[in-house]
């Protein structure tokens, strides 16, 4: 069934795999996910979820961390992202997941190689590459991690457990060794969380985040980042600090924290304060900034129409 899985993942940036993983297991596990820590050792559960992969796409697939999150990721995952931003050319770099509640997720397809777009190219893709994955529990997505792509978190769903594994490679073309991690802030913005609640700020926050992956930076600063900090890939934490070795003890861990693989715990470095806050002006704050001078501006547009509209028909 699964044959020709590479020409999928090519093509459409992903691949959705069914019935894979036991019932039993699924509903044993997400009991051990609360909200606010995990009462399960996840790492061995990341191990196992891998293999059913590789055993069922006939490979071999290795990986840096994890993240198991309950409804409380919707600052980072809310709007479209990338998992993984090459700044120079493009690596195989995928990310597999599986949730344990009925979900819906919301990709870009074939916007995996795409980057670098003008305001009308990009508004096109959206316009029509977008498309909605129904995901059922223990069903596994594997996704190329630089494939645009959001959480859907409207419908306000009691548990929306997730497990996430980050920086897969098939373990003939590993490029662990490439990827930065960039840390995020210390605390979670509640503010943002809040607004991925409602259907038209979450529209609106979306649009943002959309328009700031694919078209925020030019060729030329990507290439000149990576040369300084000697990475041609950055995974990013996004807005909240999650970047943390914790093995589990055996009673609880922490949620919604990256787990690194103890095999991988030497890659992924964190690179320099200066270059992450260097990164947060570039691929964030200008981008907003630009967007509100531009809304401002369009605002100023429509109100000087409409007086001068009003002043002709005195």
């Amino acid at each position: 069934m699964y044959t020709d899985w590479k020409e999928q993942l090519d093509k459409n940036g992903y691949i959705l795999i069914e019935n894979i993983i036991d019932t039993e297991i699924v509903n044993k596990t997400k009991e051990g996910i609360l909200k606010d820590k995990l009462k399960v050792d996840m790492m061995e559960y990341a191990n196992f979820m891998i293999k059913k992969v590789c055993e069922t796409l006939n490979t071999e697939i290795d990986f840096l961390k994890i993240r198991v999150s309950n409804n409380n990721n919707s600052v980072d995952a809310g709007g479209f992202h990338r998992d993984v931003i090459c700044l120079k050319e493009w690596y195989p770099v995928m990310t597999c997941l599986t949730y344990f509640d009925d979900t819906v997720m919301e990709v870009i397809e074939g916007s995996h190689k795409i980057n670098k777009l003008n305001f009308f190219e990009a508004n096109n893709i959206l316009n029509n590459h977008v498309k909605q994955i129904n995901i059922k529990a223990g069903n596994i997505l594997l996704f190329y991690s630089t494939l645009l792509h959001r959480g859907i978190f409207t419908n306000n769903s009691p548990n929306r457990r997730v497990i996430q594994v980050f920086d897969c490679f098939e373990k003939h073309n590993d490029h662990t060794d490439k990827i930065a991690s960039i840390l995020g802030t210390e605390k979670t913005n509640n503010l943002i969380i809040l607004l991925h609640k409602f259907n038209l700020s979450s529209s609106i926050f979306n649009l943002f985040a959309y328009y700031n992956f694919i078209s925020g930076t030019s060729k030329f600063e990507d290439e000149a980042f990576a040369d300084k900090i000697g990475y041609c890939m950055l995974s990013s934490e996004g807005q909240v600090k999650r970047w943390d070795y914790v093995p589990f003890t055996g009673e609880e861990q922490p949620i919604n924290l990256y787990v690194i693989n103890p095999n991988k715990k030497h890659f992924g470095d964190n690179i320099l304060t200066e270059h992450r806050n260097e990164w947060y002006y570039k691929y964030y704050l200008r981008q907003i900034i630009i967007y509100i001078i531009y809304s401002l501006l369009f605002i100023i547009f429509i109100i000087s129409m409409i007086v001068l509209i009003i002043k002709k028909s005195q």
